[in-house]
């Protein structure tokens, strides 16, 4: 009884072949040994291959059979019979259906088909099984892959599909794997006590960027833990996402020194901290990480010369001036992280709120706390425009704040007619008193 070939699939012995520079007479025969049954060939037609090495485990045999005649390109082929094998050269087979063919159908029609397989030999599609065994790395090309030695840890492995695989679509494909290389950057984490401004931040320039270039570390504002705790889990997080550039980190004015001791004798990872004073010194550091070859240690320089440029500008008062503000290059900047605002007359609402604040206060209204306060209240908006919601994992608010500055804050939104239509929430109400209280000097 003949088996369907599922059924010969399923009943077909496993074998093991490890041989090196033998004969595939002798290969044939470990096969032979480890199965019942009968192999039929003639020796001649494998005689002339001696120089076989093959290390198959597990595999059934019409694999091992595979690996061992047809993916070498010896010409012969073999068929299974019940338990009889039989080995021939595969040309005594062509020719043995091609007379059959003759016969059946005439000369022309043979000549017709002939021709028709020699247009058809490099389109036509090839058998899976017979395709990979042509394809898999002998030992000496496994042996190279295990010796090879790469400058730096490699953090990602592709696996590329070739087979049936269009050479369009494989060009695509390795033109976007060239490209989601070269787009590997200094990842950029933002350690801070004031988790809402924090996600203002890194949420805004990762959806301008189309692309996650600022990580989120919150840090309780009123916490029990140890100092050491929130440092030993700043440190590993900062540890999962290095990708071997380094990792710079933005902290709390506060914070900067404690995690700057904390790094600084870690031989795993080099880092950089700086405090966070505005959007202006994120929108510096994305420029200076835009390089595909920069690192930590290269952009240190620079770095340092864009925080003494950016303090100049935050300390200054010029933005109190109308025409200065519309003008402002970082209040653009702002419009362009947050398309489809109007931000031109958004700006001036909040500028107003402000400036009362400010004046209640007896505070002196510098650039540092009108491009915050701007920043955060453009942030608000956007989200109620796009009905996004930055601060979904933060509890409610039940922090000790000051609750007449607070007060004093939300009187004077709602003082403004074109803010008060929005009814900011208590959450809302708090980012602008973070932005008020912890974003500007």
């Amino acid at each position: 009884m003949n088996l369907p070939a599922t059924a010969q699939q399923k009943t077909a012995p496993r074998v093991n072949l490890k041989v090196e520079k033998t004969s595939l007479i002798r290969a044939i025969e470990a096969l032979r040994s480890q199965t019942r049954y009968n192999f039929l060939f003639n020796s001649k037609d494998l005689q002339p291959y001696t120089d076989i090495s093959v290390h198959l485990q597990s595999v059934t045999l019409q694999q091992a059979l595979d690996s061992l005649l047809i993916g070498r390109k010896t010409g012969l082929g073999y068929t299974i019979d019940g338990e009889t094998v039989v080995i021939r050269k595969k040309i005594e087979k062509y020719t043995k259906k091609g007379i059959r063919y003759w016969k059946t159908q005439g000369s022309a029609a043979l000549v017709g088909k002939v021709a028709a397989k020699v247009r058809t030999a490099s389109t036509r599609e090839i058998p899976y099984q017979k395709w990979i065994v042509r394809h898999l790395p002998g030992p000496k090309e496994l042996e190279r892959q295990r010796r090879e030695k790469f400058d730096f840890q490699p953090k990602i492995s592709i696996v590329i599909p070739l087979y049936k695989t269009q050479e369009k679509y494989l060009s695509i494909l390795l033109h976007y794997c060239e490209n989601l290389l070269n787009d590997f950057h200094i990842p950029i984490i933002i350690a801070s006590r004031h988790q809402m401004i924090m996600n203002n931040y890194s949420n805004i320039f990762n959806l301008h960027y189309n692309r996650r270039l600022i990580y989120s570390f919150a840090i309780p504002e009123t916490s029990n833990e140890k100092e050491s705790s929130y440092l030993s889990r700043l440190y590993q997080f900062a540890l999962k996402i290095n990708r071997g550039q380094g990792v710079l980190i933005l902290s709390d004015d506060d914070l900067k020194s404690q995690i700057s001791s904390y790094f600084f004798p870690k031989t795993k990872l080099v880092s950089y901290c700086i405090p966070l004073h505005s959007f202006l010194i994120l929108r510096a550091i994305i420029d200076l990480i835009s390089n595909e070859k920069a690192t930590v240690f290269s952009i240190i320089p620079n770095l340092l010369i864009k925080q003494q440029d950016t303090f100049s500008v935050l300390k200054d008062t010029t933005l109190k001036s109308y025409t200065l503000r519309s003008a402002d290059e970082n209040l653009l900047f702002v419009r362009k992280l947050m398309p489809g605002l109007d931000s031109v007359h958004i700006n001036e609402y909040f500028y107003s709120a402000l400036k009362q604040i400010l004046n209640e206060l007896e505070i002196e209204m510098t650039n540092s706390r009108i491009l915050n306060f701007l920043f955060h209240g453009n942030c608000l908006l956007f989200q109620r425009k796009y009905r996004m919601n930055f601060y979904d994992n933060i509890a409610d608010i039940h922090l000790n704040i000051d609750p007449d500055l607070f007060d004093l804050l939300k009187n004077c939104i709602e003082h403004i007619p074109e803010l008060a239509k929005y009814e900011f929430t208590k959450k809302e109400f708090y980012v602008l008193y973070q932005a008020l209280v912890y974003g500007g000097f």
